[in-house]
């Protein structure tokens, strides 16, 4: 199967979708996330990409999924690749970085993404 860009599927899901696909699939939510987060769980794609493109589609998908992801733009990009565990570091008393910095910043940007359109229409007001 050709490589999907499961960034770009999982920004097309609805509101919801992922526990859409895990009800329609019987896999569990754990597992449906580490597919689209990580990238992990490839014994699963073929089911949870078909649910997907699904749910994208609005109907039932073709027997051919690698078509309907091309013609949805839906394949090549970046894949993701798991990452080796890393031992953990030591924490100081400075250091207080927990990593909610950077999923504010992600928060941020995609709201910002999201309706960028609407603030695009204030500004120009």
């Amino acid at each position: 199967m050709k490589n999907a860009n499961l960034r770009a599927i999982r920004q097309r899901l609805p509101h919801g979708a992922l526990k859409r696909i895990a009800e329609e699939t019987g896999l569990t939510m754990q597992i449906i996330s580490d597919f689209f987060g990580k990238g992990w769980r490839p014994e699963y794609s073929e089911a949870i990409l078909s649910s997907a493109i699904g749910i994208i589609r609005g109907s039932v998908p073709s027997d051919d999924l690698v078509s309907e992801m091309e013609d949805l733009g839906l394949t090549g990009g970046s894949t993701f690749i798991p990452r080796k565990k890393s031992k953990k570091r030591a924490s100081s008393d400075d250091d207080d970085d927990d990593g909610s910095l950077g999923l504010i910043l992600a928060a941020v940007a995609g709201a910002l993404i999201m309706f960028w359109p609407q603030i695009k229409g204030i500004i120009k007001k």
